[in-house]
């Protein structure tokens, strides 16, 4: 998936610094779809979690993120 749609077309190279919106960020780390993109590419972006035992955690675990 990483080549498929987050790589440069014409080198290759996985994107860097881009930007994400994760609805359902649970504890930011469990399933999570951008936690990679986040930790190894540079990503920054918004992650929201409307249950408050799942938020607390995703504030400590994510604390580079945008968590509403």
């Amino acid at each position: 998936m990483l080549r498929s749609f987050f790589s440069d077309a014409a080198s290759g190279a996985p994107l860097r610094g881009g930007r994400f919106l994760e609805i359902g960020g649970v504890d930011g780390l469990v399933e999570s779809n951008t936690w990679v993109l986040e930790r190894c590419l540079g990503w920054r972006g918004v992650l929201v979690e409307g249950h408050p035992l799942y938020f607390e955690r995703l504030r400590r675990q994510r604390p580079n993120s945008l968590n509403v």
